[in-house]
């Protein structure tokens, strides 16, 4: 892989000599459309940054519960009750976790939108990405019921 001037190896910009977006032309009609195109991507590129930040945050949640639930353990081990509790810790980084993946989920299936406007005859790796988050949501919310339910019968987990 090449990033010098030659475009035709030029992975980092995928608007480089893509006939679906406009010819160089000066043709305004092509140039709108690029731009719309364009804009569309930084948009979803906003809402994936957004998403990661959230995963980030997320996992520091879950990394707080964990250790939490480890000087739990350790206090039990030695006979004394820490009063620790780590399941506000686990909500949290729970919840964010799913508002990622419904971030993520929804950025999907806008570029599979964008990219069916922009080239009709190309969406199928889109829409396969698009829809696999659906199972990932499904499983996602099967795990929180089922420690929903763990909660329900067991106390301070």
């Amino acid at each position: 892989m090449s990033f010098n001037n030659d475009n035709s190896t030029n992975i980092s910009n995928p608007y480089i000599n893509n006939s679906k977006l406009g010819d160089e032309s000066g043709n305004p009609e092509s140039k709108k459309r690029k731009r719309y195109f364009l804009e569309l991507d930084l948009k979803i590129a906003t809402l994936e940054v957004f998403a990661s930040s959230l995963s980030f945050l997320s996992s520091i949640f879950y990394l707080k519960a964990s250790l939490v639930g480890q000087q739990i353990i350790l206090s039990e081990l030695n006979g004394i009750n820490s009063g620790l509790d780590s399941t506000p810790y686990v909500d949290v980084g729970e919840t964010l976790g799913l508002i990622v993946l419904f971030i993520f989920t929804y950025s999907a299936f806008l570029r599979y939108n964008e990219k069916s406007q922009e080239d009709p005859q190309h969406t199928n790796p889109y829409r396969k990405i698009a829809l696999s988050y659906i199972p990932s949501l499904l499983a996602y919310m099967a795990r929180i019921s089922a420690r929903r339910e763990i909660l329900n019968n067991i106390p301070n987990i």
